[in-house]
């Protein structure tokens, strides 16, 4: 790949592989169409292609900034746009009618592709050779017909990005008959002429689209930018990975530094003022976190911190009103003791938890239970994946991401305690009980998100917590390729008999690291996709409890 914008060689390495990673589904399908994998002989180069322009469609679909579902679709769109090649060129070949492109060019063949590809339904049709439907198009399919007028492919097989004028230049210069048979056919013109001046308006229009979010923006570049603008955002998302990563080494010492001073220490619970009996503190809580924000200060200096145990201190967050807490550059959401029960009483599932955010994004995690397998570290960067040490391993394992669904029957689930407060949902374990393999309660919720990234557990299910019973582990979750479906309780104003109803919500927001008011709190099932899912689908949806 050739980037504007230079990059080192192997942290662009990484960065593609642990993106097809995080993309098993659409992987499946180009290895399906025999592009990838043991068959794919003379034909992985067009895998790659596939890769770059999901890569390049992921990040122009974050530059204008579409919801997550629509990143994830056009993402999925690009990935698989050219996953039936091999299958149709060789179906062509059969005829010996064709050019050297390999696609038969007589009349009728021509009619049959394009009555093919008129049948098409989605995104699909618009990397087709029609687009006589462009007035109905959105940004989605503006992306990926951008996408796939910017990618090339060299000599030597490998993709490359290149601007969209010379590339058709080329496809001009090596399919002539094509150019002119399959165009007139449906424009009355060629049709790399047809496509190149549909490509210019498209980039108009996502330029636009990213210069309207981002005045400033407008007066320092123009529409033919565009290109140069999505190599750059690129470079910066491979090059990120790698500036973080001795910022995540300092802050899984600083976790593993608190859970190492607390380990031995006498454990006396204490319930904190206000709470109920449920919620304790001990003076290994105020230790870890005395000593995680002594090694915090001096590995990031600049970092502000929510914590559960307060604030009072400089760079520390009200964790009742974190105001900005989304705008930061580097903000650390701690948890000194998560499991403060287990920790009193001696048992091992507890654990200190550590999570990086900038910009509002969760992109590290770092969690260390010092009772368990000897010591159990986890630590995780976006965009490097998840690594977990344990019974003294001098090398980390590295988790790969998720890439064949557990079976229903072979699946354990893990319970929140707070769980059992909520006789709706406890009313529900009998029905998922014969499906599953075995429940197993989350004395820590971290330590159960830690064992969900590692696929030790399929998936946890939590009533709504404050923000660093979950934000600490949020990132090893993603890049195991799991995933978090979130909600909340509200006052059911329906029924008005002060119960709550269960309201799905897409992603964290601001109000859900502060931790009053209660209505604040996420809730969630987290876990492999379809685990996640049926079980989300399962939840009672009234009659929960004002907790």
């Amino acid at each position: 790949m050739t980037l504007e914008n230079p990059v080192r060689e192997d942290a662009k390495t990484r960065y593609f592989s642990h993106f097809a990673l995080s993309h098993m589904d659409a992987m499946r399908v180009l290895k399906k169409g025999k592009i990838l994998g043991p068959e794919s002989e003379g034909w992985r180069n067009v895998s790659e292609h596939c890769l770059l322009g999901g890569v390049l469609a992921y990040t122009l679909a974050r530059l204008v900034e579409l919801p997550k579902d629509d990143v994830a679709e056009v993402t999925e769109a690009a990935l698989t746009h050219d996953s039936g090649k091999r299958l149709e060129r060789e179906a062509a070949q059969i005829s010996k009618t064709q050019t050297g492109d390999g696609r038969v060019i007589v009349r009728p063949e021509v009619q049959k592709t394009i009555a093919q590809e008129g049948a098409q339904k989605g995104l699909a049709r618009v990397t087709g050779r029609d687009q006589r439907d462009f007035a109905t198009w959105g940004t989605k399919e503006k992306i990926l017909r951008y996408m796939d007028s910017c990618l090339a492919t060299l000599p030597d097989g490998k993709a490359e990005l290149q601007h969209w004028h010379d590339r058709f230049e080329d496809l001009r210069r090596r399919y002539p008959d094509f150019n002119v048979q399959a165009g007139m056919e449906l424009y009355d013109e060629p049709l790399f002429d047809f496509q190149e001046k549909l490509t210019e308006k498209v980039e108009t229009d996502l330029f636009n689209l990213i210069a309207g979010k981002n005045p400033a923006f407008a007066g320092k570049h123009k529409s033919s930018d565009l290109l140069k603008i999505v190599e750059g955002a690129l470079a910066a998302d491979i090059a990120a990975p790698e500036k973080r990563g001795p910022m995540m080494r300092k802050l899984l010492g600083a976790v593993v530094s608190s859970g190492t001073a607390v380990k031995e220490m006498e454990r006396r619970f204490s319930v904190k003022e206000g709470e109920g009996h449920r919620s304790g503190v001990t003076s290994g809580d105020m230790l870890a976190q005395e000593v995680i924000f002594k090694n915090i200060a001096a590995a990031l200096p600049d970092a502000k911190i929510l914590s559960e145990e307060g604030a009072g201190q400089r760079n520390v967050f009200d964790v009742n009103d974190p105001k900005g807490i989304l705008e930061g550059p580097d903000v650390v959401i701690i948890d000194p003791i998560d499991g403060t029960a287990p920790y009193a009483n001696k048992l091992g599932t507890w654990c200190v938890g550590a999570g990086l955010m900038r910009y509002g994004e969760l992109v590290g995690s770092a969690i260390y239970a010092p009772a368990l397998n000897g010591g159990m570290s986890l630590v995780a960067e976006e965009g490097r994946g998840t690594y977990v040490s344990e019974w003294g391993a001098k090398t980390p394992e590295h988790i790969q991401p998720l890439r064949e669904h557990t079976a229903l029957r072979d699946c354990i689930v893990a319970m929140g305690v707070d769980s059992s407060l909520h006789r709706p949902l406890m009313s529900i374990v009998p029905d998922i009980s014969p499906d599953i393999r075995a429940w197993t309660l989350a004395n820590s919720g971290l330590l159960a998100l830690a064992q969900v990234a590692t696929g030790r557990l399929q998936a946890v299910i939590q009533t709504p917590q404050k923000a660093w019973d979950w934000a600490p582990a949020y990132r090893a979750v993603l890049e195991s390729g799991m995933v978090f479906k979130f909600f909340r309780l509200v006052p059911d104003t329906e029924t008005n008999d002060g119960t709550c109803k269960l309201i799905p919500i897409e992603n964290y927001d601001d109000t859900a690291f502060a931790s009053t008011p209660k209505e604040n709190r996420l809730g969630f099932v987290a876990g492999e996709p379809g685990v996640a899912a049926w079980l989300f689908e399962k939840l009672p949806k009234t009659g929960w409890a004002d907790y």
